[in-house]
C-alpha cells in the first residue's frame, strides 16, 4: 500500500540579502589598488563620511567598530569609567549583558513597560533605588527598531549623573543622534550591512575622537597608548561591503515596506496579534514581530514547525532565564515574563514571496484561534 504525503515547501525565517560579488568589486578594486586593508583605511573613512550625511553629522562623530558588542562595551567604558552597575532590560538580546560585562560594569536586570515593552526612565528611577551598589550607566535597547525617547534618556543622564549609552541595534531608519552615543548593527541580519560591523554615533565630538582611539588601542596620532583601548577596529573589506550596501539601501526598504503592508493587510481583521506601532508606515526594520493578545509564543512555535514555517522568540524569554546570566542582580521582572512570551517573530525577508506572507498569516489566524 503506497501512503500519499504533502509536500509542503518550508518557509525560512530570515534569508540576509547583502551585495552580491559584483556590487562589491569596485569597492575591492580600490582596496588593491590603494593596498590598506585596515587601520582606518579610505574606503572606512568615506563610510563614516556617507553615514554622517545620513544624520546630518560630520564623519568625526561616526564610530565605526567590528561588531556591535564590542561596540556597546567601548561606549560603556568611555562613558563610564568608574566601577559600578549599569541598567539594562532583562527583555533583550544577550549581548548586552555581555557588552556590560566586557566593559567593567555589572549587569543589573530591569522590567519594561508593558506599554512600549522597553526599559523607560520610569523603570530606571524605581532601579536606582534597587541596585545594591552604585549605578554608572543604563542602557536602553529599541524594539527590534522601534523609536524610543531620546529627550527623555538626555533629560534622566542630566538630572541623575547616569550615563546613557543606547543600544539601537536594528534601529537604523529610527535612530535619531545625541550627545549619549547610539549603537547601530551592521549585522547580515540588519537592513543596512556591512556582514559583520557596527557604528557608534554621538553628537560629542571629544567623546566621538575617545571611543574611536578605543577601538585601536587607545592609540593617539603618535601610536602611543594614552587611554584604554582594544583591537576593535572594522576592515576595509567590512567598509566595502557596507558601501555596496548602501547603494541599494532604498530599494530594499522599499520591498521590505511592501511586505510589511502585506502582513498589515493579511492582520487587518484579526484581533489575535498585531504588528509593532507604525511598522512598515512610520518605520521599517527586518525582524517582523507580531505582539500576541495571548501570550502563547512558545506553543505556537510548534504549531507553525508543524506546518514548516520557521519562527523564533528572537530575545527568548529575557536574559535571566540564561545560564550565564541567571545569578544577575535584578528588579521584578513580572512585565518581562509575560512580555517575553507575548512577542513572536514572524518569516520576513526581502524578497520573500508574497504568497508565503499569505500562507504564514492564515496558519497564525488558523493556530492562534484552536490554542
Amino acid at each position: 500500500m503506497h501512503m500519499a504525503f504533502r509536500h509542503i515547501d518550508a518557509i525560512a525565517l530570515m534569508r540576509p540579502a547583502l551585495p552580491k560579488a559584483d556590487q562589491i568589486r569596485p569597492y575591492i578594486d580600490r582596496i588593491d589598488e590603494n593596498r590598506w586593508y585596515t587601520n582606518h583605511g579610505p574606503l572606512l573613512k568615506d563610510l563614516e563620511t556617507k553615514v554622517g550625511e545620513r544624520f546630518g553629522l560630520p564623519r568625526d562623530n561616526i564610530v565605526t567598530v567590528c561588531n556591535g558588542t564590542l561596540a556597546l562595551a567601548i561606549a560603556l567604558r568611555c562613558k563610564a569609567a568608574q566601577p559600578g552597575y549599569c541598567l539594562l532590560p532583562s527583555w533583550t538580546f544577550v549581548g548586552c549583558a555581555h557588552a556590560v560585562n566586557l566593559s567593567g560594569l555589572k549587569p543589573f536586570l530591569c522590567d519594561v513597560s508593558p506599554e512600549t515593552g522597553t526599559l523607560t526612565i520610569k523603570e530606571a528611577i524605581a532601579a536606582l533605588k534597587e541596585c545594591p551598589g552604585p549605578v554608572r550607566a543604563v542602557m536602553p535597547v529599541n524594539l527590534f527598531g522601534q523609536p524610543i525617547s531620546i529627550e527623555e534618556w538626555e533629560y534622566f543622564e542630566h538630572e541623575t549623573g547616569v550615563k546613557v549609552v543606547f543600544d539601537c541595534a536594528a534601529g537604523f531608519d529610527t535612530f535619531h543622534p545625541s550627545s549619549p552615543p547610539g549603537m547601530i548593527s551592521l549585522h547580515a541580519t540588519k537592513l543596512f550591512s556591512a556582514g559583520e560591523g557596527a557604528l557608534l554615533i554621538t553628537t560629542d565630538i571629544d567623546l566621538a575622537d575617545q571611543m574611536r582611539r578605543a577601538t585601536n588601542f587607545g592609540f593617539s596620532s603618535n601610536r602611543v597608548s594614552e587611554h584604554w583601548g582594544i583591537n576593535a577596529k572594522m576592515s576595509e573589506y567590512s567598509a566595502a561591503v557596507a558601501l555596496a550596501d548602501l547603494e541599494f539601501l532604498q530599494h530594499k526598504r522599499q520591498q521590505f515596506n511592501e511586505r510589511a503592508e502585506r502582513y498589515r493587510l493579511g492582520l487587518s481583521n484579526f484581533e489575535g496579534a498585531y504588528l509593532q506601532k507604525g511598522f512598515g508606515e512610520d518605520w521599517i526594520g527586518t525582524f517582523l514581530n507580531v505582539w500576541l493578545k495571548k501570550p502563547n509564543a512558545c506553543q505556537l512555535i510548534d504549531k507553525f514547525q508543524a506546518e514548516s514555517i520557521e519562527t523564533r522568540m528572537w530575545w527568548g524569554q529575557g536574559l535571566h532565564r540564561h545560564p550565564e546570566f541567571k545569578k544577575l542582580e535584578r528588579t521584578d521582572l513580572s512585565v518581562t515574563n509575560d512580555l517575553a512570551k507575548s512577542f513572536l517573530g514572524l518569516p520576513f525577508w526581502v524578497d520573500l514571496p508574497l504568497t508565503d506572507i499569505d500562507r504564514v498569516v492564515s496558519t497564525l489566524i488558523n493556530i492562534t484561534i484552536e490554542a
